[in-house]
Parts: structure tokens; C-alpha cells; sequence
């Protein structure tokens, strides 16, 4: 941390040079202390340069620097300072908001609160280095650094390392060519497998335990039973061929010293091709089960804990293709947090060419099916778009569902609204409609018509706009076992949307769940919501194209901190538990507050690509942009952060390693 003297109001270019750090981040407070902190993300521009622009509408009291990884004996980075022309800001500015925003009015509204001088913003860079691949080497070079004095040598401990026959032996050669002492190799030798010549010398030398096993009868309690007889303290299933870090047992083993109720634990990944160089990493979420399902993100490596507990978990377990997915699936059965984590560091690059792939994949599949049939609610388990399976929740029933839609002078879309849940192919619905003082005749005459059709509720409620107090009105009246909240600017691009929105929220573990939403052109405006990015909250992966394959979290339903409430479907009695919506949170922030309460209860938001709505952002109500909207909207920034701010410190399901200018998956420091 380091302090720097008080800045003026105005735009202002940041620059800090360092050789030993991944990323740097700064956090500004203002000398009126209603002003809320802003929190700027340095990007990697070359060398050992990182940079960006900011501007300040009052003057800054303190500056501190963060950088990562933070050595205890390193000096602080020196930032330095230089203030910029206007010109700047609009060139600036236009390139950050047209690159997000699919309307053209919405945009140039945005741009005219940018330029009007009241905005404190951080504005993104375009990084100088050559690509993405550049800037992830410097990263890794920086972090490979570190990780030798992260966990000290684990001396007299034993890891056991299994390896089936039906597996390739690149794995186990590039695994035994490291520096790794006191391994303990388990050889399980099935009957249609039977040993090669290489493992069978090192089972003849006793360099390896042989488990001979029929695959029918087989259960992975054997290998944890030959396991805890040979003294091991942890096991790791080589199932990839690839490099492991040499301290990856080390770490492995120190967190499961660290954290008593952890069975297994995984740590990021990347790739690395001939030549040694490595690229495109894999920075995994924290344990996040509906996504291990879509695929198998957790990969390697993924070590268990040697002891009862895990055996115990084990003995249910005869699968034979994908052992280590098929126990992580069997440890989260009961769902007790905690039982798998994650180290946010790279320990496993995986070969490019990897020749038993296609058919691992495929012996995923298996386990993700016979984790399906022994579940209560029977999931369907397909095919889907990119290689990722599809997962479809039977209902045991169909819950009324009651659909709250706040309005206000907003006819065209409001009709394309309505019609969307009339037409979902979904049974039982009831329709309110919260009116918030219309007087656009067209809306008054929609109205009048919804009033005299069945199962559609029309609410007058003319006060000044609350989001959440129209929420919280519309509930009073509601009968359903499942509310959904949605905007009166959305439009359903299929029927089967409310469906699968149901399916997923009547889980047990299960809380809010949100739609994909994208803008008129299709690309995307919600894909959930990260934390922390600017030290906020922020869409995920907006404006990307809804048809880039190569973000399965485009594909998959996976688990978020939280879902906006455009759209967002939960049990009428956990919103009922939670108090609902906070209506001191009028307009801002108010979903994002309920999704973590709901969060706080244990449950898992989720994100489900496969219902897609269009979403005409801001439509019918407009910007915060006149002093009015501003200072209410300071004011709920405050309240927001007075309660989250903690909260906004670590996002589980976006790595600490990812980008923290915007919501996009990349690596921290690209820009």
C-alpha cells in the first residue's frame, strides 16, 4: 500500500513501473467522503508498464496501490501521475461505450454523462503488447516466481498417483520425468486391459502397486484402501497428459493441512505446445457443480485427501473411464460447502496434442449419466452446442408461477411481454402487472383490455418509481409457489424459456435463477453478474456476440453470484425469507442485494443460456443522468456498499486472476 498526494478534478493518465508484479490496481478517496471510493485497474501496456486513464469529478484525499502477487519483502510500486486534455476522454469514452452498447440513442445519452464532467470513471486501455499469449507469459513468469515460497517442502508424506491401464502413458511419463519424491504409483489392471510392457517392468521392480480388477466389479475404494496402506496423504488420478508444477503437492497438501473439512482441492490450468511455450489459461471459478456438469472445467490438477471420509464417498463409486470426475460429483452429493476448493494459481499445462482426448470426453459422458440416474429428479443428459452436455431438470410438477412486470407509458414493448409469457410453453402462469402512474393513452387502453382477461391482475401503484417497492406490490397480491420478475422490455425468443427457468429455481439448492439477455443486434447484455470488477459489479461478458462458441458460459448454466432482475425466477418463499426486494434500494443495485442475501442462505444462483431473452436496456425509464438520479443514485452506491462491500472483495465464480476493468474472462492485466 502507498499514499499519494491530493489530486484535482480532471482526467488523469496513471503509470506504475515493476518487474515482479502480475497486476496493479488503484483505489481512490475522495475528501468528500460521501463520494464512494473508485477503484481503477492498471493494464499491462509492454515491458514492465502498466497504465490507465481515469477521471475524478472532486479532488482525491488518498491513492493506494495494490499490486498482485504481494511479496512481504518487496517495496511498493511508485505510481505517477499526469493529467490530460478533454480530447482524450472523448476518444477514450467512445471507444469503451461503443463497443458495449447495441443502441445508438442509449449511447450517445451514456456519452453526454461521461463528457458532462460528473462521472468519476476508469477508462479502459487497448494494451501495447502483441497479444493476449505475450501478456499471459509475462503473468506466468511473474507468478512461477512466487509459488516456491507459497507452501514449504511437505516432508514424509506420501501422494499416491493412480493410472489405469485404459489410459494413455504419456501422463504418467511426463508426471514421473518431474521432480516429485515419495510417489506411491497404483496400477489398476483391468480384464479387458491388461498391462503394457513399461508398467509391468515397474510393478515387476516394485515401483508400482498393481490392483488387478474386473470393471463390473470394480469400486475406487480399493485404490483408497491401497492408498491409506501405503501411508499416502493425498491422491491424484492422472487422466491428462501434461506438466504438473513441481510444488503442486506441496500446495496441495498445505491446503488440506489449512482446511480440515476439505476432501479434494484443484488449482488453474493452461496449455503448453512443443516448444514448451504456454498459453491460453484456464482460470477456473470456485467449486461450481451446474458448470462441471456442461464440462468439466476442473480438469487438472485435482487432488483428494487420503482418509475415511473419502473412502467412504469412494465406495459407491464403479466408474471406470473418468474416476476423478465421477468422485467430485459423489463429494457434492450432500452439498456441504467446503468440501472442494480451489487454488487460484496455474499447477497443470496440458499438452495441445493430446491423442486421448475424444475418447475422454466420452468417458465423462458415461460418468455425467450414471451421476444422473441416481439423482431424485432423473436430469436428462444430451449432446449440446460445442462438445457441452445438456442437462434438462424434470419437474415433478408445475408450480403456478406468478409474473410480476412493473410498467409505466411503455405499450409496444409491454404487449411483446405479456405475449412472451402467454405464449411460453409453460402451464400454469398468473399475470400482475404493477402500473406505475401511466398516462399514455395506448397503455391505458392495453390495460384496460389485460384487466378483463383471466389469470391477469392489473395493479395501479402511482407513486415516484421504486423498482423494488412495484416488486414488493406485486408479491402482496401473488399466489404462486414461483415468482419471476420481469422488465416490461423483454421479449422471449422461444417458448420453452419459462420452462427451463422453473425447472432449474424449484432445486432445493437452488436460488435465483437469470436468463441470457441480449440486445437488439444479439449480442449480449446479461450473462450474469460479476463482483469486484472496478471494485462494482458489472454485466458479464457484455456485448460479446451471442454466437462465440468459444465461452461455454454461453452454452452452459453455471453459477453466479448474482442475476439481474429483468428476468429472474425464485421460490415465493425464499423471496418471502429474505425480506424481498430492499425498496431503500429504489432503482440501483436492488437485485444484485437480493441475490447475495438469497446466496447468504447457502443457496446457488444460476445463469441459464438456454432461455434467451431481447432486452431494450433502459427503454421506458432512462438514465441516471440529470443531479436528482445522481444524488439518489449516490445515495443507494452508499447503502450498497455499507452492506457488500466485503462481498465485492472476491467474486467465487470469476477468478481473481481475470480482468478487473470489465467483466470479459480475460487475464487481469491484458487491459
Amino acid at each position: 500500500m502507498a499514499c499519494r498526494p491530493v489530486l484535482q478534478s480532471g482526467l488523469w493518465e496513471a503509470s506504475v513501473e515493476d518487474e515482479s508484479v502480475a497486476s496493479v490496481e488503484l483505489t481512490l478517496s475522495f475528501s468528500d467522503e460521501r463520494i464512494p471510493r473508485l477503484v481503477v485497474p492498471l493494464a499491462w501496456v509492454g515491458e514492465n508498464r502498466f497504465q490507465a486513464l481515469f477521471h475524478v469529478s472532486a479532488a482525491v484525499e488518498r491513492v493506494r496501490v495494490d499490486i498482485a502477487p504481494r511479496r512481504p519483502d518487496a517495496d511498493p510500486p511508485e505510481a505517477s501521475f499526469r493529467k490530460v486534455g478533454k480530447s482524450r476522454l472523448v476518444g477514450e469514452a467512445w471507444r469503451r461505450l461503443s463497443a458495449n452498447i447495441a443502441q445508438p440513442r442509449l449511447l450517445l445519452r451514456k456519452l453526454r454523462y461521461y463528457f458532462s464532467g460528473t462521472a468519476n470513471t476508469g477508462l479502459s486501455l487497448a494494451g501495447e503488447h502483441k497479444s493476449d499469449d505475450a501478456a499471459y507469459r509475462r503473468w506466468a513468469s511473474v507468478y512461477d516466481g512466487c509459488i516456491e515460497a507459497l507452501a514449504p517442502r511437505q516432508r514424509g508424506k506420501t501422494l499416491a498417483v493412480y493410472l489405469s491401464v485404459v489410459d494413455n502413458e504419456t501422463a504418467l511419463a511426463d508426471f514421473l520425468d518431474q521432480d516429485f519424491t515419495l510417489v506411491a504409483l497404483l496400477v489398476v489392471e483391468f480384464d479387458d486391459a491388461p498391462l503394457t510392457p513399461a508398467l509391468r517392468r515397474r510393478v515387476d521392480q516394485g515401483d508400482a502397486l498393481r490392483i488387478s480388477a474386473s470393471p463390473e466389479r470394480f469400486s475406487l475404494a480399493e485404490v483408497f484402501t491401497a492408498a491409506v496402506g501405503l501411508g499416502c496423504s493425498a491422491l491424484i488420478f492422472l487422466e491428462r497428459s501434461g506438466l504438473h508444477h513441481r510444488r503442486v503437492f506441496d500446495l496441495g497438501l498445505a491446503h488440506f493441512d489449512a482446511h480440515p473439512d476439505c476432501l479434494a482441492v484443484y488449482a488453474d490450468s493452461d496449455f503448453v505446445d512443443n516448444a514448451g511455450e504456454r498459453r491460453d489459461p484456464v482460470f477456473k471459478p470456485e467449486w461450481s457443480p451446474e458448470y462441471l456438469l456442461a464440462w468439466n472445467y476442473v480438469r487438472a490438477p485435482c487432488l483428494f485427501r487420503v482418509d475415511r471420509a473419502t473412502a467412504d464417498v469412494a465406495a459407491d463409486i464403479r466408474c471406470v473411464g473418468a474416476p476423478a470426475l465421477a468422485l467430485l460429483l459423489a463429494i457434492d452429493r450432500e452439498g456441504r460447502a467446503g468440501r472442494i476448493q480451489r487454488i487460484p494459481l496455474a499447477l497443470f499445462h496440458e499438452r495441445e496434442e493430446d491423442s486421448t482426448r475424444e475418447r475422454r470426453t466420452e468417458r465423462e459422458q458415461r460418468a455425467v449419466e450414471a451421476w444422473s440416474r441416481q439423482q431424485e429428479d432423473a436430469p436428462e443428459i444430451g449432446s449440446g452446442e460445442g462438445g457441452t452436455r445438456v442437462i434438462r431438470h424434470a419437474r415433478k410438477s408445475s408450480p403456478l408461477v406468478s409474473v410480476v412486470i412493473p410498467s409505466r407509458d411503455n405499450p409496444a414493448m409491454l404487449e411483446k411481454a405479456v405475449q412472451s409469457v402467454l405464449e411460453a410453453d409453460y402451464p400454469r402462469t398468473e399475470l400482475i402487472l404493477v402500473d406505475n402512474g401511466s398516462r399514455d393513452a395506448r397503455q391505458r387502453a392495453l390495460l384496460a383490455d389485460y384487466s378483463g382477461r383471466a389469470n391477469l391482475r392489473v395493479i395501479e401503484e402511482d407513486a415516484a418509481f421504486n423498482f423494488s417497492a412495484l416488486i414488493n406490490r406485486g408479491r402482496r397480491v401473488a399466489s404462486g409457489e414461483m415468482l419471476l420478475m420481469l422488465n416490461d422490455d423483454v421479449e422471449a425468443l422461444d417458448t420453452q424459456w419459462l420452462d427451463e427457468l422453473v425447472a432449474l429455481a424449484l432445486r432445493p439448492r437452488v436460488g435465483c435463477v437469470g436468463a441470457l439477455l441480449l440486445y437488439p443486434d444479439h449480442s449480449v447484455q446479461h450473462a450474469g453478474v460479476v463482483l469486484g470488477v472496478r471494485g462494482m459489479v458489472e454485466h458479464a461478458l457484455l456485448g460479446a456476440p451471442v454466437d462465440d462458441r468459444a465461452d461455454r458460459r454461453l452454452l452452459a448454466r453455471h453459477e453466479v453470484s448474482a442475476v439481474t432482475a429483468a428476468c429472474l425466477a425464485v421460490r415465493t418463499a425464499i423471496f418471502d425469507r429474505v425480506g424481498g426486494l430492499d425498496e431503500s434500494l429504489a432503482v440501483t443495485f436492488n437485485d444484485i442485494d437480493f441475490c447475495l442475501k438469497v446466496r447468504d442462505l447457502g443457496l446457488n444462483n444460476l445463469l441459464t443460456p438456454q432461455a434467451r431473452l431481447l432486452h431494450h436496456e433502459s427503454a421506458s425509464r432512462g438514465l441516471d443522468i440529470d443531479p436528482e438520479k445522481q444524488r439518489r443514485a449516490r445515495r443507494e452506491l452508499r447503502r450498497f456498499l455499507s452492506r457488500w462491500e466485503k462481498a465485492l472483495a472476491d467474486d467465487p465464480f470469476y477468478s481473481p486472476n481475470m480482468n478487473r476493468r470489465q467483466a470479459d474472462f480475460r487475464l487481469r492485466s491484458s487491459g
